[in-house]
C-alpha cells in the first residue's frame, strides 16, 4: 500500500476500522458474542450493544487489538513501520507512543498464526502486497 493511501485511511477512524474489517483483523458482528442474539446495534463511541441481554462490547473484541488503547490509525501506521523493518523503539518515537505499547504490539503480532504481521502458521513472513503483487493486500512472501 502506498503511503498516500495509508495516510487517507489513518486520517479517519471509521475508514481505518472498515479497512481492518475487510482484512479480517477486526470482526464484523452480526450476532451477540454472549447470548447469540441477532438483535444488536451500534451505540456510543461505535460500541455494539445487544438489545436482548443488554451487554455492550467493542469492535475490537476477539482481535489482536482487544487489550490495547490505541487508535486504529496508529495501529495501521505501526504495521507499515514494522513492514519497513523499523525497530520498535524508533516506531514508538515516530508515532509518539510509549515504547512498551509499540513493543507489546510487535510481540503480539509475532505470535504463531497472528493475522496482523510477523509470520503465519507456516513460518513464512507476512508482507504487505506481496502475495499477488497487488497493492493493499496481505500475503506471504
Amino acid at each position: 500500500m502506498k503511503l498516500s493511501e495509508l495516510a487517507a485511511l489513518a486520517a479517519d477512524e471509521q475508514k481505518a476500522e472498515a479497512f481492518l474489517q475487510s482484512r479480517g483483523l477486526l470482526q464484523r458482528f452480526t450476532h451477540c458474542p454472549y447470548c447469540k442474539s441477532e438483535h444488536i446495534g451500534r451505540v456510543r463511541r461505535r460500541f455494539y450493544k445487544c438489545y436482548q441481554c443488554r451487554r455492550e462490547w467493542s469492535p475490537r473484541k476477539g482481535s489482536l487489538l482487544e487489550g490495547l488503547r490505541l487508535p486504529l490509525s496508529n495501529f495501521l501506521l505501526a504495521l507499515k513501520l514494522f513492514e519497513l523493518e523499523v525497530s520498535a523503539r524508533r516506531a514508538a518515537r515516530e508515532l509518539g507512543l510509549a515504547y512498551n505499547t509499540v513493543h507489546r504490539l510487535f510481540l503480539s503480532g509475532q505470535q504463531p498464526g497472528s493475522p496482523a504481521f510477523g509470520r503465519n502458521r507456516d513460518g513464512r513472513a507476512l508482507r504487505w502486497g506481496s502475495s499477488s503483487g497487488q497493492a493493499g493486500t496481505w500475503g506471504c512472501g
